[in-house]
């Protein structure tokens, strides 16, 4: 099995598959380039979730990149049109986690850890440097002149190093001084003393900033170029070593800048070193955040179906030019759902009847229920279950049963003479609730609720091209598994290959986006709280919107640790923050959220975005709050009874939004 899709990891690419594997997104101006300005000196953070292509965006930035776009044409006229050398580098790397505890005082770590940067990053950059000049791309006059320089950024010269000469040699110089550096600090804890022992030779961005200086005043070729440091991970640094970062930033000069990639949680500190002042976004950088940009980017679907056309055509699959990705997802056929459904033994095909059935004893008597049932029933399933949706309401409503039945006939007919009328009862359902019809019928006949086809996959993806790529990844897998054919060469990804493709990729999600536990709570708890408090209104009898899965709150209402919990599902992905909406009927706008589109069939939510729910300051503290599920689960059984038949609850108004 050759699966297109098995690689979903920026950081397992090698450099030449960036390359192979990148796609740009289709803009009016620049694409991915417009967005993150390579050659503006104004540094920016970049913010995503796991999987939106942070990395990738990065990387594709970077010199060992540019080196390998322009290897096919010309270097050095590419670098010339880039107006930037893109040195890349991850956090990971720093083992940043050493420079922390064995009985030294942050300030010392702080010291410790920003002259550390200076001696990795200096090697880095130099590596570029000489890595041009082998190329036959730059000439630097005075070598050693330019080295002699370098050296005199640090503060003091180690007496028991001899003085390099040229850059080769400038780079062992501080591979040395780095190397030392990590013995100190690997066995500070063994010293008698208990101290580090390590001479700070150089002041916290002397170098950083320096290096780029000297070669644009000193070589030619980088005159018109600035060094874009691009920064990424930002995250698995601490607080204190973020704050060397953030001086960065703020001490900025136009020889060069920064590009600092991190995940939605990954900027802990805006705080810069000595006085602790705090950058300010537009002043001091300016911000992205990378899965706003593509949910609501109009490309994002063109992108989506562009980066998975591109994957298949690297394994060897070519498709024909009038044939689309889609073609070999099977996509969900409504009247084949409905013939299926109409084929069940009455128990299960027409549960919905029974159901409504057992509500009325006791309420009706046994001939009146006959009837009742007899005047909503239909061979069309769909107006059937539609007819039973229009009773609850009229239900709901005080209205008297049987009459309320006969009407309901009384406009089925009038819907198959004239199914386009607007005045029609069942016309005016269906424009709003036909997928929530079927999604009924679908979870009360024991079927799946369909999520089919690519059109839905890039919905559910809301934004981070990594989820759209698990769902292929694992419905082709279980194509060739159920099949022993391989999808999109010999056979198409059918309903039960994407229905297990997507659960998998829900246990995925749910494994990758781990959240620390809150006082030995999970946070995820609280998710399902919200998904199964949405789920009980979609499914109700009397559903208060339609496609229910948007939800609004006052996060000012909450307490401080509901408040924590809903930010840490915001920010590891599971709840999506949506535009302000208004309410039809006033000018107050409300912030609202939606469970993310990936993991929604986990409790047969909409992945449509429509109605909205708005949560009590009661239901949402209930919800986000870890030590309230018992108070939960009696909110949530209060607010099922005011939804579901007999309806025993005084409805409250709903809030009606603007689609």
């Amino acid at each position: 099995m050759n699966n297109p899709f098995d690689i979903t990891k920026a950081v397992d690419f090698t450099d030449e598959q960036i390359d192979q594997y990148w796609v740009d997104i289709p803009m009016s101006k620049g694409g991915f380039k417009d967005l993150i300005k390579p050659s503006s000196v104004m540094p920016m953070i970049i913010l995503g979730s796991k999987g939106s292509g942070k990395t990738h965006l990065m990387r594709y930035f970077s010199y060992e990149l540019q080196k390998i776009k322009y290897q096919k044409d010309n270097l050095k006229n590419g670098f010339e049109k880039d107006k930037f050398i893109g040195v890349y580098v991850r956090c990971s790397g720093f083992n940043s986690e050493r420079f922390s505890n064995k009985g030294q005082l942050d300030e010392r770590w702080r010291s410790i850890y920003a002259y550390y940067w200076e001696l990795w990053l200096a090697q880095i950059t130099l590596n570029i440097i000489i890595d041009l000049q082998n190329e036959g791309i730059v000439e630097i006059p005075d070598e050693q002149g330019i080295v002699s320089q370098i050296i005199s950024l640090l503060n003091e010269k180690p007496e028991n190093l001899s003085i390099p000469n040229s850059l080769k040699e400038l780079v062992s110089f501080f591979s040395i001084l780095q190397k030392k550096v990590d013995y100190e600090v690997e066995n500070c804890i063994f010293n008698d003393d208990g101290k580090l022992h390590i001479e700070i030779l150089v002041s916290p961005s002397k170098i950083t900033y320096g290096l780029p200086e000297l070669m644009v005043k000193t070589v030619p070729f980088f005159k018109d170029k600035i060094f874009l440091y691009l920064i990424d991970e930002l995250e698995n640094i601490s607080e204190n070593q973020q704050r060397l970062v953030q001086t960065l930033i703020r001490e900025k000069n136009t020889f060069c800048t920064f590009r600092l990639g991190a995940r939605l949680y990954g900027v802990k500190t805006y705080k810069t070193l000595g006085s602790g002042e705090e950058n300010r976004e537009g002043s001091e950088y300016e911000k992205v955040v990378l899965d706003d940009f593509l949910r609501c980017n109009e490309n994002y679907d063109a992108f989506m179906r562009q980066i998975c056309e591109h994957r298949l055509k690297i394994n060897g699959i070519y498709l024909k030019p009038e044939q689309k990705i889609d073609d070999f997802i099977e996509s969900f056929n409504y009247e084949s759902f409905l013939e299926k459904i109409k084929s069940k033994k009455t128990s299960q095909g027409k549960s919905y009847l029974n159901k409504l059935r057992e509500k009325l004893k006791g309420r009706v008597a046994e001939d009146e229920i006959n009837d009742i049932i007899l005047n909503l029933s239909s061979e069309n399933i769909l107006i059937e279950r539609t007819n039973v949706l229009l009773f609850y309401r009229d239900w709901n409503k005080k209205k008297n049963l049987k009459q309320a039945s006969i009407e309901i006939k009384a406009s089925t007919l009038e819907y198959f003479k004239n199914p386009i009328s607007n005045n029609n009862q069942q016309k005016i359902v269906l424009d709003k609730f036909k997928r929530d019809m079927i999604d009924m019928l679908a979870r009360e006949t024991r079927e799946d609720v369909p999520y089919y086809g690519f059109d839905e996959f890039v919905r559910m993806s809301s934004g981070t091209p990594r989820n759209l790529l698990n769902i292929l990844k694992h419905a082709y897998k279980w194509t060739y598994f159920s099949e022993a054919k391989e999808a999109f060469r010999d056979t198409i990804i059918n309903l039960d290959a994407q229905t297990k493709g997507i659960k998998d990729t829900i246990d995925w999600f749910f494994e990758d986006n781990r959240i620390p536990a809150v006082k030995d709570e999970k946070p995820v708890d609280c998710a399902d709280r919200l998904g199964k408090f949405l789920r009980e209104l979609k499914y109700s009898d009397v559903p208060p919107e339609c496609s229910i899965n948007i939800f609004g709150l006052n996060i000012e209402d909450l307490s401080n640790e509901a408040r924590i919990v809903f930010h840490s599902l915001k920010n590891y992905s599971y709840i999506v923050e949506l535009e302000a909406r208004r309410g039809k009927n006033s000018n107050d706008q409300y912030r609202t959220y939606c469970i993310n589109g990936t993991i929604v069939p986990r409790w047969e939510l909409a992945v449509s975005k429509r109605g909205v729910v708005i949560l009590s300051q009661q239901e949402a503290e209930c919800i986000f709050n870890l030590s309230k599920s018992e108070e939960f689960e009696k909110v949530l059984r209060k607010k099922k009874q005011k939804y579901n038949a007999p309806f025993s609850q005084i409805e409250t108004p709903t809030i009606n939004f603007s689609e």
